[in-house]
């Protein structure tokens, strides 16, 4: 048999097995693997207490200083979409002409408030270790360590009409390639 004909008979052969293996998954995990307790429902609702903190309409001015650019503003809202787990935000559109759109929820097996941020220049930046300090009424998040650079996005929100943020993003040498003030106000609803 030649080698075509193999691949004919084992190529449905190797996908049936795939998709064995995949069902069988489905009947072994626990009845309740993707169900939350009431107890864990109770523990995330607090927790996403924090996060209604940035929810809202916001007049937000960004001043970036490294690489110097001209003061950007925009128009910022905040919702909570997904069955209110996850607070989405959307910039609009910038006096830059640029849009961003953002994604923050509360991690109950990490104990994080991960943070998604997407830029309509391609960028992303996945920050899943956000830290809320209610002292201090800040939210740090940072990149991985084991990033070939680090990126850390600051926010203290003194009140609730406005906060305040700093991102910083380095190579691995530790140069700044970015650096910005964000100040954010909330509109009146």
């Amino acid at each position: 048999m030649d080698i075509v004909s193999r691949a004919m008979i084992l190529q449905p052969l190797f996908y049936s097995r795939i998709a064995c293996v995949g069902l069988a998954l489905v009947f072994v995990m626990p009845p309740g693997y993707a169900q939350s307790s009431a107890e864990d429902e109770a523990k995330l609702a607090e927790k996403l207490k924090v996060l209604d903190l940035f929810r809202g309409t916001w007049d937000v001015t960004i001043k970036t200083l490294t690489p110097e650019k001209p003061v950007v503003t925009s128009v910022h809202r905040n919702a909570w979409v997904l069955g209110d787990r996850y607070l989405q935000g959307d910039s609009g559109l910038k006096s830059d002409g640029s849009h961003d759109l953002s994604m923050m929820t509360y991690d109950l097996a990490t104990g994080k408030y991960p943070l998604w941020i997407f830029y309509s220049t391609g960028v992303v930046f996945a920050l899943p270790s956000g830290d809320w300090d209610e002292a201090t009424r800040t939210m740090v998040w940072k990149s991985p360590p084991n990033l070939l650079g680090s990126y850390q996005y600051t926010c203290v929100l003194p009140d609730n009409r406005a906060h305040r943020c700093k991102a910083v993003a380095k190579n691995w040498t530790g140069k700044v390639l970015l650096e910005q003030e964000v100040v954010a106000v909330r509109r009146a609803p």
